[in-house]
């Protein structure tokens, strides 16, 4: 319980009541604002789950956080404006806080000892350890003795030690919040800043010196000419998901430079391309920690790529082999062209073709001692292989990467009906490679230089010399890509298949013969590019979704909507509506609001006297009405007056109501307006009250965009409460009529006549005995304010019309009159 609170209103509802009021107001608009913005979030992070909108974890956590925030300023709201109320309020909240922050906080992982394992220990088979690329390596080597290079493995727990060493989680929190996915700008903004920390901190010594052992261990001091190569081996890298070429390698690295290329590989995690890719696919930042590869560097003879079967989708029955001269990164970079072999899967693996340049860079031994591998790899693995190979100069073969084939979807009928164009189509390009297959449409974007990768516009097909693995940053929003270099054993066609995104490589002269904003249609099967548009309309856009459905980003976000987003609290008037039977923050908002806007408006309702520092509004107008200011509904010239004409009043809602009470077509003749409820009180110390006395008047608390005011009129008294500012979106206006003098039969018509003007005016209306409520909410201030002027005539006409109404007929065609506005006649109705 806050007994500081409870003391504090108490204090002033007894010695300064309007100071409290003035208090509740201001704990009310607080209330307002805060209710405003939660709902903003509140629909904002359940918009990211109906949308599938991809975004870093640190970002939605970071929503979830400020909704977290908004409801309870609420919750200090509502206790400040009605403590007695809701004094469980606070313990209600703070439960659903803390299961939230369960599911917000970060999972704590070890950042202790082994910092390296040898690539031929055990451990090193442990993928949370040492990564995907290095724990597949270590197993061809624990399994079936490949000819995998020497070397070890610096940990994820290093990387882990690294990170916290150094202080960076949350740095890299705060840094992947901006992460805008659709924004390259954004993309390489986040992406330089957090490469910047990784490469300026220094590794830790427990970390530099369990690499020094290792060294040793492997290679002695001796060999001074000794080279190694450095390599990502991120978790959940070459695995369901290969991050195919978007994490660096640092290749003929000296030993005394491995701690500096172990800080530029880890902090490779955090490339524009590589931020895209585990963003789009859903998965958490740490949860990908980044284990390094270091070997022994094989002067490569030749160097390429084995796929163990057909990547594009087609051939079943045949190995392709692809090969370059010197070191194979020249190769899955994209920078150049290969030499293609096929090789059929049978046990004699027949030589099927050979490159069409006559480059022989295998002979038929290397080739079938090469796809010997592949087999017995693809065989102990149950799924077809993609791997990277070299060989020394000495003749031997090197196994350097294995990991499983992304391989497109068989060819869809559609694609097939479109092999036979249109007679009057233009064919742009033809002879392609097929690195992805597909089809796609959109305008052309000549990349001339990757420092106008963020220029490229959605739906795009981007045309460029290189295939560069970190264009993988786009692939989202492009509708093709066409490129004069690269293959379909590039890294870049590895995430095009992924992404189903059509993709044409080895296109000779593409980007002199396309032009930027021709539109033009990539048919990547068919290996050509076409003029226009000629994607069957039938054909569905390729779509990862349903992978990202089922990512531990998605998982998550239903985890924490559960918590958030059900609303359970229906019925205002049910005894159930608790802040004990709120079960989430939506059912928080919606108790908070409802009991807000209920304690603002019994301020109208309670007895008693006008609290002091209230004025008295003076005009023709026959109603004793006293205003209390709290900010903004007198000009400040006014403030010390104890009388305010009407003229003056600033309040945007009471001064509509005031105008539509002063309309000349009203009639104010008639009996004088006497607060019968109050006859019981008339009797004070042996006479009676002057007409005129506070007890009987009417009154309004107002500042410059709220009203809360109660007029009183003889037998009935008419509450209206308004906030009439900017923002639509908290704009409301909420009329409560009860009582009358007359026959039960004209009171009945008259709520009939209420409840006709209210709906006409778009007033959600409820009733019950003689008691009639409307509510009106978030509408624009242009629309409220005629509403308000139409109240206040409203108030006007119904003062006596109990007294004349007889016959329901009488009804609709004064409401009718009314909402025209047209001047009742009510008497001769």
């Amino acid at each position: 319980m806050d007994i500081h609170n409870l003391f504090r209103h108490w204090t002033y509802r007894i010695f300064a009541p309007g100071t409290l009021v003035r208090e509740q107001y201001e704990a009310f608009r607080t209330v307002l604002a805060a209710d405003t913005r939660a709902h903003d979030l509140m629909a904002e992070l359940e918009e990211i789950v109906a949308h599938r909108r991809r975004m870093d974890m640190a970002a939605a956590a970071a929503l979830c956080r400020e909704l977290t925030e908004a409801v309870g300023n609420m919750v200090e709201g509502l206790t400040r404006i009605a403590p007695l109320e809701n004094l469980s309020l606070k313990e209600v909240f703070r439960k659903i806080e803390f299961y939230l922050s369960l599911r917000l906080a970060p999972p704590e992982y070890p950042f202790t000892p082994p910092y390296t394992v040898f690539l031929n220990e055990p451990q090193a088979n442990d993928q949370t350890l040492t990564g995907g690329k290095a724990a597949q390596l270590a197993e061809l080597v624990s399994r079936m003795g490949a000819p995998v290079p020497r070397g070890f493995v610096i940990t994820t727990r290093a990387f882990h030690y690294f990170l916290e060493d150094n202080d960076l989680k949350e740095r890299l929190r705060e840094g992947l919040r901006a992460l805008d996915l659709s924004s390259y700008a954004s993309l390489e903004a986040v992406s330089q800043d957090i490469i910047q920390w990784i490469r300026a901190a220094p590794v830790p010594p427990e970390v530099q010196e369990a690499v020094e052992q290792c060294r040793k261990a492997l290679w002695g001091d001796t060999d001074h000419s000794l080279q190694v190569s450095v390599r990502s081996s991120a978790v959940g890298e070459d695995g369901e998901l290969s991050f195919a070429g978007q994490f660096s390698s640092v290749l003929d690295v000296a030993p005394d430079d491995i701690l500096d290329a172990y800080r530029e590989v880890i902090s490779s995690k955090y490339t524009p391309s590589a931020l895209f890719y585990r963003v789009h696919h859903g998965l958490f930042d740490l949860e990908q920690p980044m284990a390094v590869l270091v070997q022994e560097m094989i002067a490569g003879r030749t160097s390429g790529v084995l796929y163990t079967r057909d990547p594009s989708g087609g051939d079943d029955q045949t190995m392709t082999v692809h090969a370059v001269i010197g070191a194979g990164e020249f190769l899955v970079s994209g920078a150049v062209n290969a030499s293609l072999y096929v090789l059929g899967r049978g046990t004699d693996t027949a030589i099927l073709a050979r490159p069409s340049n006559h480059e022989e860079l295998l002979n038929d031994e290397q080739l079938r001692e090469l796809a010997g591998w592949g087999t017995r790899i693809e065989t102990a693995r149950d799924y077809p292989q993609d791997i990277e190979w070299c060989q020394a100069g000495d003749g031997s073969l090197h196994l350097l990467q294995a990991r499983p084939l992304v391989s497109a979807p068989p060819p869809d009928p559609q694609e097939e009906t479109a092999a036979a164009l249109p007679p009057d189509c233009e064919v742009l390009l033809q002879g392609c490679e097929c690195a992805a297959p597909g089809m796609g449409a959109g305008p052309v974007f000549v990349l001339e230089r990757d420092a106008d990768l963020a220029a490229v516009p959605d739906g795009a097909v981007l045309v460029s010399r290189y295939s560069r693995p970190h264009y993988a940053a786009l692939l989202g929003r492009l509708a093709g890509l066409v490129t004069e270099r690269g293959s379909k054993a590039g890294h870049l066609a590895s995430i095009a298949r992924e992404f189903q995104l059509p993709f044409l490589a080895r296109a000779e002269g593409a980007t002199t013969r396309l032009h930027s904003g021709r539109m033009v249609t990539v048919d990547a099967r068919g290996g050509r590019v076409v003029a226009g548009n000629i994607v069957p309309a039938a054909q569905p856009a390729p779509s990862a979704d349903s992978d990202f459905i089922h990512s531990p980003f998605m998982r998550s976000m239903h985890q924490l909507l559960a918590l958030i987003s059900p609303l359970r609290l229906l019925d205002p008037e049910s005894p159930g509506f608790q802040p004990e039977n709120c079960r989430s923050l939506h059912d928080l908002i919606r108790y908070i609001h409802e009991q807000a806007v209920r304690a603002m408006f019994s301020l109208s309702t309670s007895k008693g006297r006008v609290g002091r520092g209230s004025k008295k509004i003076l005009s023709a107008l026959p109603i004793q009405l006293y205003l209390l200011d709290v900010g903004g509904a007198v000009p400040p010239e006014c403030e010390a007056l104890t009388e305010l004409p009407a003229a003056q009043l600033c309040s945007r809602p009471l001064a509509a109501i005031w105008q539509g009470l002063s309309d000349p077509t009203l009639s104010w003749a008639g009996p004088q307006h006497f607060a019968w409820g109050d006859f019981s009180s008339i009797v004070d110390g042996g006479g009676l009250l002057a007409p005129d006395a506070p007890s009987l008047a009417s009154y309004a608390i107002a500042s410059g965009e709220y009203c809360n005011i109660n007029i009183r009129f003889g037998y009935h008294f008419t509450l209206v409460e308004a906030l009439c500012g900017e923002q639509a979106s908290v704009n409301y206006c909420n009329f409560r009529f009860t009582g009358g003098g007359g026959r039960a039969e004209g009171k009945a018509l008259r709520l009939l006549f209420l409840q006709g003007v209210l709906e006409g005016l778009g007033f959600l209306v409820t009733s019950k005995g003689d008691l009639i409520d409307g509510r009106l909410k978030e509408v624009d201030c242009a629309e409220l304010h005629p509403r308000l002027v139409s109240l206040g005539r409203l108030l006007g006409v119904t003062r006596l019309m109990d007294m004349h109404l007889s016959e329901a007929e009488q009804v609709a065609g004064l409401v009718a009159d009314f909402l025209a506005n047209r001047p009742l006649d009510i008497e001769h109705a």
